[in-house]
């Protein structure tokens, strides 16, 4: 007929995700969900055809660091997620890992002070869920006493998480906060979403998302779409910040979804923007089983 169609079925369980997988078409059990899926459709061709003479950010093979990272299956902890993320040229915020309170306050007189100490676990996702994050400690009596409190806290809230690792980071001060995220959607395969950071992207809900690969003009178009993206340019007298090194480091996360078809998701919440450069402060990952 020449007109888009939307299957919908009614059935149980994951028999929708098994007959989708068998005609390779998308399959709804709702059929609100067909509506929108029909709708999402209609904008995905409009978006292409608008991007008929746009190319592609390039794409490669991974670097080895990248394959190393993603070598076994579960979810990366915060500092091998931005590791990932380093490997792939996204600025990252220095760290040091330590097994104790002890190791940590040594850590932190390295770095210099203030500190930020997150657990580390493959076990937890949500750090601050579970008491494994504490901001601004001003010394090292303090790193070991704030240490010893977590290791305490996590112990009685998850009590499988295994050996401790705190992660040291030195405070991050100024710059705009925002989070780049990636998923592989079962229809349209890798997706980038970018929007507001912090808390903020839970609060507002005002985010955007585009395809991979990207191109230049999708990664500045994400940032435009995102309402809270004026903040980027410069608010009560405040320099602007470095769209140039947001724009890169889109396109970097980009590639790290395109080259690596095993990485499920990807979350780097939050990317600090400065007036020159970016930081990416925290980040998680899961990978599939090969």
């Amino acid at each position: 007929t020449g007109r888009p169609v939307a299957l919908c079925v009614y059935a149980q369980g994951n028999e929708p995700q098994v007959i989708q997988q068998e005609i390779g078409l998308p399959v709804f059990a709702e059929i609100e969900e067909a509506v929108r899926g029909l709708a999402a459709s209609r904008e995905y061709y409009r978006w292409q055809a608008s991007r008929a003479g746009a190319k592609p950010h390039p794409v490669g093979a991974p670097p080895p660091e990248a394959e190393v990272l993603l070598a076994e299956a579960g979810v990366l902890t915060t500092d091998r997620a931005l590791a990932l993320c380093r490997a792939y040229g996204i600025p990252v915020a220095p760290w040091e890992i330590a097994a104790d309170p002890e190791q940590a306050a040594r850590a932190a007189d390295r770095l210099g002070y203030p500190v930020t100490i997150k657990f580390l676990s493959t076990q937890v996702m949500h750090k601050s869920d579970v008491g494994g994050v504490i901001l601004g400690l001003a010394d090292g009596p303090a790193v070991r006493r704030e240490a010893e409190a977590m290791l305490a806290c996590v112990a009685q809230r998850v009590p499988q998480a295994g050996p401790a690792r705190l992660m040291v980071q030195p405070m991050v001060v100024g710059g705009v906060e925002v989070i780049l995220g990636g998923k592989r959607d079962p229809s349209f395969g890798p997706v980038v979403m970018f929007g507001l950071g912090g808390v903020h992207v839970e609060v507002l809900d005002d985010v955007a998302f585009r395809v991979a690969p990207l191109s230049q003009a999708d990664a500045e178009e994400i940032i435009e779409e995102v309402r809270g993206s004026r903040l980027l340019e410069g608010v009560r007298g405040g320099a602007p910040a470095d769209r140039g090194a947001l724009i890169r480091a889109l396109l970097a996360l980009s590639r790290l979804l395109v080259e690596n078809p095993r990485l499920v998701e990807v979350d780097i919440n939050p990317l600090v923007v400065f007036e020159k450069g970016a930081a990416a402060v925290d980040a998680r990952a899961v990978v599939r089983q090969p």
